[in-house]
This record gives C-alpha cells, sequence and structure tokens, in this order.
C-alpha cells in the first residue's frame, strides 16, 4: 500500500514535520517519538519491539532495520526513519494546529475520518476515490517561516467505513 506525493499535487494542510510527533495511546508519561528521530529514539520512546529485522528492499537496493510493535511498524535506514505504519489504536499521530497555544491534535487508528474535516479541511477535501487523506510534510530553514521546503515524505490517513485503518508515512 504505497501513495505517491508527487504524482498530484493536490492542495492539502501542511504539517511542519518536526512538530509531528507519535506516542503510545496507553502510556501518557512516556516520551513521544518526532519522526526525524532516530533508532535510539524509538527504544527510548516505545521499549523492546515485538521484533527486529533486517529487511532488503529491491526497488531502492539498501538494508532496512525495521520495528515491529502490535499496532505500528517503524523501518530505518542508515538510523533516519524511512516509513512508519501504524495499523492499531496503540499508537497516536500527534500533529500540530494552526494556533500555536492550542493542544496536538490526535490522530489514531478507529477514530472516525470526518474528524479531519474539523482541523484540517483541506486535507479532508482533498481525499481520493479511495478516501485516503493526505498531508504535505515540510521543514523550515532555520527559524524563516517563509522558507519552507516540502519533504518527498508525506503522511497518508486510510480509512474503510469511514473509520481510520492506517496512518502511514513515506514517499
Amino acid at each position: 500500500m504505497r501513495f505517491s506525493a508527487h504524482a498530484q499535487e493536490p492542495d492539502v494542510n501542511e504539517l511542519a514535520a518536526d512538530k509531528v510527533t507519535i506516542v503510545r495511546s496507553t502510556d501518557k508519561t512516556a516520551k513521544p517519538f518526532k519522526i526525524f528521530g532516530t533508532e535510539a529514539n524509538l527504544l527510548a520512546a516505545f521499549g523492546k519491539p515485538k521484533s527486529k529485522t533486517i529487511e532488503f528492499s529491491e526497488m531502492d537496493q539498501v538494508n532496512f532495520t525495521v520495528y515491529r510493535y502490535n499496532g505500528g511498524e517503524f523501518s530505518f535506514f542508515a538510523d533516519t526513519l524511512y516509513y512508519f505504519r501504524i495499523t492499531g489504536p496503540a499508537f497516536q499521530v500527534l500533529t500540530p494546529t494552526a494556533s500555536k497555544n492550542a493542544p496536538k491534535y490526535s490522530l489514531k487508528v478507529g477514530d472516525k475520518a470526518n474528524k479531519i474535516k474539523l482541523v484540517y479541511p483541506k486535507t479532508y477535501q482533498a481525499r481520493n476515490s479511495e478516501n485516503v487523506y493526505f498531508f504535505w510534510l515540510y521543514r523550515l530553514a532555520g527559524n524563516n517561516k517563509d522558507n519552507k521546503t516540502r519533504l518527498e515524505r508525506g503522511i497518508g490517513i486510510f480509512t474503510t467505513n469511514g473509520l481510520i485503518t492506517d496512518i502511514v508515512y513515506e514517499e
């Protein structure tokens, strides 16, 4: 299940990548994992995985280290998060909101998809025919809010029957 961020240029909401974090739903005191985090950051946030494997990607011709937890899979290349897929309610993806003082917005598997409409109306409107919602990610150069660099990776929210089933970070 892959999506391409550059196949089309939908008008969707953009998220500051350094502000997107993943937390365990059941452990409010655990450290959040930032998507620019390392393998050590992942282990510090979520503990020992159910499994850890080294997998070869034919397409990229490289080895990835894959950490699997109940409800989530995280793949690293050269100690950098390359891909994640949240498949269960054990994890939440926290995204920034438009207001600086507002708490981060929580997305998790099992949530109603129409909740996206309230905070991210462009993404909600731009969902594709398979009801996949997409967010562009960007980085700021220094503190200059006008100097955004769009990343090749984005976040896709996959739904079935109006409910979030998967949250994916990839190209």
